[in-house]
């Protein structure tokens, strides 16, 4: 095992364990965050069983936003909570910040999604070994499996309760009405509740198992409540085994038929019931499995690497990406918090579509088919916003919960520390580029496809042909210069309010009007979809938009001094010394200054100019991007979790792998730094995926170019190998990168063209390796 600073530590090898290292409730939070537990369908916070203060706990079920009867913006509910319970051992209640703690131990096993914890616990004189086990069904996903050992070393009286408690709710705010609680004759337990906006009903079914039999059994019911409390007598150093097995089903499950309440229950006490014939073994073998079929085996990716912690920090992200992605619904998108915590309230942002999809998009496409669905699907509520606002086509709401909802950002946020007063969030209203982030990834996802599907003619020209309308009428015409602008904006640095011309907005804006202009000359080969569109989106006046803007569109371009600047005032504002602020750990920028502050001197909040460098690398030379890295970074605060792995990736294509190692492990360690609260509310998930880009994007150089896929390794020097599976137009392709040379296995069934470095193409057969020098 090895130290990552004083909170974490690591088993190397192939373990895949990540540990607490030492027991204290100041830190709780953030491992109710990061040893969450979840299989994209469900996320459960990892709280103690036991309770303590400041404790957050949470069940969330992905897609079942409310908004308790219209009162708030939509928010991912939490549900009851099937975690907590009541030990008492010998009269004495167990609680680790009370007697004598020893030998404990709490690891999360990335491999299979199981959490431990195991301590010796001595009170009065009393020494007992505890141990609990709990895990979130890969295979069965509405199944939470829990289980408890308890091991005396004296004969022992053990008062044991049970309960589902839905007197949990968000912070402040309740989202479902008085449910029907009920001791079942199989002696289970069962709740049945609905929400406030009267869309979604649920249940939650619990079973229990256990290796001797009760000397008495109680049971009680109280307002959203309902608890079972179990009486035994333990023999000296004989275990005893408590297992609980919980089943939740809701009416917006995809994989039910019938969504009535009696339905629901009858699903959940089936699922209940068939866990418990399993029993906590045969059911964590099963979700085991499944996390090696469905990940692990499918999509091995393994570095060789001096440094053990470079694949934990990998496994770690992609652990984090599954637990929160889900595997069969394109209804439901990635929230920035994930399914770990109430943060941003559930809701997805940009962080999806830019910096999450790319890993699914190569290497699980029919997950990432889903994301892209969620998008086409959000079109009607997109045109209703771009309408609110004042525009034309679709305007995708910066914040999005539920396909239907439309914007969801809040209006105001936290206090203003110059005036007292709520801050706008403007976001919602002026953070207009992620129209354009979601038609970038459209096009980047539809180049990947194979010949023969359609799915950009019958779905992505409609996203593409109403983002670009968007754009027509977003821009604005400087007489002066005689140029289309983008007014207005708040860009990827938030720092920055109320600007013109934002780099990274213009050039995303740029780039979905003229493949939009493209498109509608390419139609004219498939005249049946020519007319159809014709007609739903007046290509003939959108062409003509279209070409009048992009001849004459502002393009930000480098000055003098070979730097891009971000926006139309950025270079004009005086320097500030971020570099206190400059770590996850450190402190808070906005706690000392107010955004107005912050507006008025050269600093960023995040990447910014940088994404352009990624994304568009051909308009720039090669000294234009390494004078753009150096500038930006050093008056950047990465205040945003997406930062650190986007400079990583540049950083490692512009040949500079030893700085984008150093980054690498900042990206990694966003949630795994030492910071004791920097994860209370719930993990950064953009970031999980960032460990991915670093890592594939970044230095094994995959990229899509010319409309064909690059590979261009930069390696850092601690690294001896890197081997990986690409999914690129319906062929798995294996890469193996060393030092100096790339190993291409295709074992799909069409030839592939892959670029290799700048300029070489390699044609790679079905069943072929191809072996390239670099």
């Amino acid at each position: 095992m090895k130290n990552i600073n004083q909170l974490l530590a690591y088993s190397t090898g192939r373990e895949n364990k990540l540990y607490e290292r030492f027991f204290d409730v100041t830190h709780q939070q953030k491992f109710e965050s990061i040893f969450c537990l979840g299989n994209g369908y469900l996320g459960l916070r990892a709280t103690h069983e036991e309770t303590y203060p400041f404790q957050v706990r949470g069940l969330f079920v992905n897609g079942t936003f409310q908004t308790a009867g219209g009162s708030t913006v939509p928010e991912l509910p939490n549900f009851p909570d099937i975690v907590g319970n009541e030990i008492e051992l010998d009269g004495q209640l167990f609680d680790l910040t009370r007697g004598k703690l020893t030998n404990y131990k709490r690891y999360l096993n990335i491999s299979n999604g199981e959490s431990v914890r195991v301590a010796k616990w001595e009170m009065a004189g009393r020494r007992y070994q505890i141990e609990f086990h709990r895990f979130a069904s890969f295979a069965e996903k509405h199944l939470i499996v829990s289980q408890i050992k308890i091991t005396p070393a004296q004969d022992t009286e053990l008062n044991y309760t049970t309960s589902i408690n839905g007197q949990v709710g968000n912070h402040g705010t309740q989202y479902f009405a008085d449910g029907q609680q009920r001791h079942e004759k199989d002696d289970g337990l069962s709740y049945q509740f609905s929400g406030l906006d009267r869309n979604l009903d649920a249940v939650i079914y619990q079973l229990t198992e256990m290796s001797q039999d009760p000397e008495k059994v109680t049971a009680s019911v109280d307002r959203r409540r309902i608890d079972k409390i179990y009486q035994f007598k333990l023999a000296k150093d004989t275990t005893f085994t408590f297992e609980t097995f919980s089943a939740i089903t809701t009416s917006r499950d995809r994989d039910s038929i019938y969504h009535d309440q009696e339905s629901l229950f009858h699903r959940a006490r089936h699922i209940a019931r068939a866990a418990k014939d399993d029993g906590y073994r045969k059911n964590l073998l099963l979700s085991n499995r499944a996390w090696q079929r469905e990940v692990w085996q499918v999509v091995p990716i393994e570095i060789t690497s001096t440094n053990s912690l470079d694949q934990l920090l990998l496994n770690f992200g992609r652990y984090h990406l599954h637990v929160m992605t889900a595997k069969d619904d394109d209804q439901t998108s990635i929230a920035a918090k994930g399914l770990s915590g109430e943060g941003y309230k559930g809701h997805a942002f940009w962080d999806t579509d830019m910096f999450i999809f790319p890993y699914f998009q190569y290497e699980f496409p029919k997950i990432a088919r889903n994301l892209v669905n969620y998008r086409y699907q959000q079109l009607p509520a997109s045109r209703r916003n771009a309408v609110t606002n004042g525009y034309r086509g679709a305007q995708y709401p910066w914040e999005s919960a539920d396909v239907t909802h439309g914007e969801t950002t809040p209006k105001w946020g936290s206090f203003n520390i110059d005036t007292g007063k709520p801050s706008r969030i403007w976001t919602g209203e002026i953070e207009v580029h992620i129209t354009a982030d979601v038609a970038y990834t459209l096009l980047q996802y539809c180049i990947g496809l194979p010949e023969g599907d359609d799915y950009f003619l019958t779905h992505g020209l409609e996203i593409l042909f109403d983002s670009a309308h968007f754009w027509t009428s977003r821009v604005h015409y400087n007489e002066k210069r005689r140029r289309y602008e983008i007014r207005d904006v708040i860009g990827p640095d938030e720092y920055k309010e109320h600007v013109d011309n934002n780099a990274y907005t213009n050039y995303m804006a740029f780039y979905n009007m003229v493949n939009a202009l493209q498109w509608i000359a390419n139609l004219k080969d498939h005249p049946a979809t020519y007319a159809h569109c014709a007609e739903c989106f007046d290509l003939p006046q959108l062409q003509r938009d279209l070409e009048r803007i992009t001849a004459d569109f502002y393009l930000p371009k480098v000055n003098s001094d070979n730097i891009l600047p971000e926006n139309d005032t950025f270079l004009t504002l005086p320097n500030f010394n971020t570099s206190q602020f400059q770590n996850p750990a450190g402190d808070h920028l906005l706690r000392d200054m107010s955004i107005d502050t912050v507006n008025q001197y050269q600093i960023s909040k995040q990447a910014d100019v940088v994404l352009i460098l990624q994304a568009f690398r051909h308009y720039f030379t090669q000294k234009a991007v390494t004078t753009n890295i150096d500038y930006y970074e050093e008056r950047t605060q990465h205040d945003s979790s997406l930062s650190y792995g986007s400079y990583a990736v540049v950083r490692a294509r512009n040949d500079q792998a030893d700085k984008a190692y150093d980054l690498f492990h900042q990206a990694g360690l966003v949630d795994l730094n030492d910071n004791p609260t920097g994860s209370d509310v719930g993990i950064h998930a953009a970031a999980m995926a960032q460990i991915w880009n670093s890592t594939i994007q970044g230095f094994a150089g995959i990229q899509i170019d010319r409309d064909l896929l690059r590979v261009d390794p930069h390696l850092p020097n601690e690294w001896q190998k890197l081997t990986f599976p690409i999914f690129w137009r319906d062929n798995k392709i294996n890469f193996e990168i060393t030092a100096k040379q790339i190993a291409i296995n295709n074992t799909g069934k069409t030839t592939v063209s892959i670029i290799q470095g700048k300029d070489q193409v390699v044609e790679v057969a079905p069943h072929q390796i191809v072996t390239c020098a670099y």
